[in-house]
């Protein structure tokens, strides 16, 4: 064999190469085993926030008066949000025994996981429950106070 260095050269460049491959596998696999823990941890927690928001806006099961609940989703920055915070205020003093009239902040850094449960990417957004905590109305956008008291009567015949 004239070049005898070029065989030794492949053969250690192979030797190499797998090497490489084995310790890159290996490093993948703890990822992957870290990131599952770390999806497993995250469902739990959603799993408890979900449980706890039913346990709070299912009056059927604790005993409060309310018909329905009235989710905001938004901040007090935008614009439409703005718009919104009239609306709410209608809604707390037309509807203040039948309607449970609950703001989320999109800026305060402990909703964030409320917002992800239910979904919000764009704000403002409205969501009302009825009195057994189940979804039955979204918008997202500015909306009416005579609008959403349509929605309202569609849902609960007060």
């Amino acid at each position: 064999m004239k070049f005898p260095f070029l065989f030794h050269g492949l053969i250690y460049s192979s030797l190499f190469c797998s090497c490489i491959l084995f310790v890159i596998s290996c490093d993948n696999q703890v990822k992957n085993e870290n990131l599952t823990s770390v999806k497993s941890d995250s469902l739990l927690q959603v799993t408890k926030l979900s449980d706890s928001l039913n346990q709070i806006y299912d009056y059927t099961k604790n005993k409060q008066s309310y018909e329905l609940t009235f989710l905001e989703f938004g901040s007090v920055g935008c614009a439409e949000c703005k718009k919104m915070e009239k609306v709410l205020e209608q809604v707390r003093t037309e509807f203040h025994d039948k309607i449970n009239v609950v703001f989320y902040n999109a800026r305060i850094k402990e909703n964030k996981k409320i917002f992800e449960l239910y979904g919000i990417q764009l704000i403002p957004v409205q969501v009302l429950l009825d009195k057994n905590g189940k979804e039955r109305f979204r918008h997202n956008g500015y909306y009416p106070f005579d609008s959403l008291k349509y929605e309202f009567y569609k849902i609960s015949k007060f």
